[in-house]
């Protein structure tokens, strides 16, 4: 990180975060917390449930009829217009303590509601496919 900014948001499909996906370890904090996983993250889905006492959401997206979602801390973005049944862009930290689900603390919400979905998936996969040539292309 320089200059004590968040490292660069990578973006995530739904799908992609689950109890099996690995993020970084961040050491410790002074606090004397146990470690956990962090990683800046975009995801994007469709609202089910807004808390705004408990600073809490949960987006869900279905693909290939699985129902895949994620739970959305909202402390910093707040307040929001939220619309259950609305799509929403986030941006945060992942993060998993051990024994714990993913909790996406967000730090900008968006509303995406009109954007076309299928193309902002294939736009996602074609920036993925061109940083990784590139980081080929540097190897060499």
């Amino acid at each position: 990180m320089a200059f004590g900014l968040p490292a660069a948001a990578v973006w995530r499909f739904l799908w992609e975060l689950s109890d099996t996906f690995t993020v970084s370890t961040v050491e410790a904090g002074e606090n004397g917390d146990q470690a956990a996983s962090v990683q800046s993250v975009r995801t994007y889905g469709r609202l089910a449930s807004y808390n705004a006492q408990a600073s809490r959401a949960i987006l869900y997206m279905s693909r290939h009829g699985t129902t895949h979602s994620l739970k959305v801390n909202t402390t910093l973005v707040e307040p929001f217009a939220a619309h259950n049944g609305s799509f929403y862009l986030f941006l945060g930290e992942l993060e998993k303590h051990e024994g714990t689900e993913m909790l996406l603390c967000a730090r900008m919400v968006q509303n995406i509601d009109g954007v076309q979905l299928a193309l902002l998936e294939t736009a996602v996969l074609s920036q993925r496919t061109y940083f990784q040539s590139r980081r080929l292309q540097k190897k060499q």
